[in-house]
């Protein structure tokens, strides 16, 4: 099924931990917005090709199965010390057909986070490097 809205951000103890990738239908059409380092950010317009493509993403990731995941471990071990504000993550997908995917965690994550927030990451940076943006000079 087709994205209607998409959210996924992330948290942690470090500046380079808060980062949110974000798709919201608008009377004009959808936008991405992308927030890096909990202060910029940039709104880009989406194509048809770009929702078809971040759609097939999402499937390709299999990302259903992180539906329903609700998982907050305590007392990991973040730094020095233990924390209950480590590192944390939400996803929140909305499809055309109703379909949605909630997810959220806090010093947990399901299997295959990495890769997974890793391609979806790079789907945005391809994107923001198709406007031209540089991301070598941004938020530094």
């Amino acid at each position: 099924p087709t994205v209607k809205t998409f959210r996924y951000a992330t948290s942690g103890m470090c500046i380079e931990a808060f980062n949110r990738y974000q798709i919201k239908e608008t009377a004009r059409g959808r936008f991405a917005w992308i927030e890096l380092h909990n202060d910029d950010h940039c709104v880009l317009p989406l194509t048809d090709e770009d929702m078809a493509s971040f759609s097939a993403l999402v499937q390709e990731l299999e990302l259903t199965a992180w539906d329903g995941y609700s998982e907050v471990d305590r007392y990991a071990l973040d730094g020095e010390c233990f924390s209950l504000d480590g590192a944390s993550f939400s996803l929140s997908v909305v499809f055309e057909d109703g379909g949605v995917i909630d997810a959220s965690g806090s010093n947990c994550f399901p299997r295959g986070y990495s890769e997974k927030t890793s391609a979806i990451r790079d789907f945005f940076e391809k994107l923001m490097e198709e406007y031209g943006f540089d991301l070598n000079d941004l938020w530094l």
